[in-house]
């Protein structure tokens, strides 16, 4: 159903292997309560390898449009490690990728929103799990349980939707950069520094990492975090070979991951830009097209 949150995110592949976060309750009805599951399978053959439980997930009710684009940024793979967060405000977990073993929990990362490795570093968003924000989940968790009629109307659910995401704008926002073997603090951003912070914007390349606060784009240093450059600029995408790769609703720009000088801007036909990929030395960029004038006969 197209009014409600998909029933598959964050599909990931690596070692032969693919992981994703599904919900395999009964099909008959999308009112049935959720069953979320993280399964991994042989991406030759398809074949089940394993399964673990997933203690809770964002309310499966809420219309798709209101959803955090975050959880799709909650499950990583790389060679024989898979990283996720088991549960709606669930810290960081590690798993072996053969076997679904957690090997890591990685301490004080409740609240992990987005997760992306980059050389050996974890990098993360973590929102603060308030005791508003718990007992806002609860209180989702036992309208889904007894089947509140509100929730099976958009409009009706509105309402609902709204106070679940003003609390869980309430959380503190931070960026924690981690070794992920050991699990060690390198470097964290709080506060005024990451004041802000557009989602999905974090992102590396080399020894730079990127993130967005507001229309500034931030630069700093991977393993100290120590901040390079600040620019203002349109929307952060991504950042690659050394540029950083930024768009609005009429242009495209490139910025020099080095000093944050831009390299060039092009003008795009496009009214809205929706995704932003570099493959074969080319910059791709994806998204609504003006609709056409209406003419006369």
């Amino acid at each position: 159903s197209h009014e409600h949150i998909p029933g598959i995110y964050a599909l990931v592949s690596a070692g032969g292997r693919i992981f994703y976060v599904v919900d395999e309750a009964p099909t008959a009805s999308v009112r049935r309560l959720p069953e979320w599951q993280l399964v991994a399978r042989d991406a030759f053959n398809g074949i089940l390898l394993w399964k673990k439980p997933i203690a809770s997930w964002f309310p499966h009710l809420v219309n798709w449009g209101q959803t955090p684009p975050q959880l799709e940024r909650r499950l990583v793979s790389v060679g024989d490690r898979v990283y996720v967060t088991r549960g709606w405000h669930a810290p960081l977990t590690a798993l072996a990728a053969a076997t679904g073993e957690t090997v890591t929990d990685y301490a004080d990362t409740q609240g992990t929103e987005e997760i992306l490795w980059h050389q050996g570093v974890l990098l993360l968003v973590v929102r603060s799990v308030t005791e508003q924000r718990l007992a806002k989940a609860e209180k989702w968790a036992r309208l889904l349980r007894r089947g509140e009629a509100a929730l099976e109307d958009r409009d009706a659910a509105e309402p609902l939707v709204k106070q679940l995401r003003a609390t869980e704008a309430k959380g503190d926002l931070s960026i924690a950069a981690l070794d992920a073997g050991s699990g060690r603090l390198l470097w964290k951003k709080s506060g005024a520094d990451v004041a802000g912070l557009r989602p999905l914007s974090l992102c590396a390349d080399a020894a730079r990492v990127c993130y967005q606060t507001g229309t500034d784009v931030v630069c700093v240093d991977l393993q100290t975090g120590r901040e390079h450059w600040s620019k203002a600029s349109g929307r952060l995408y991504l950042i690659r070979d050394g540029a950083v790769v930024c768009a609005d609703g009429k242009a495209v720009t490139i910025l020099s991951a080095q000093t944050g000088d831009e390299r060039w801007q092009r003008p795009h036909l496009l009214t809205n830009v929706r995704d932003v990929f570099v493959a074969g030395g080319a910059l791709w960029v994806g998204g609504f097209k003006p609709y056409p004038e209406k003419r006369g006969p």
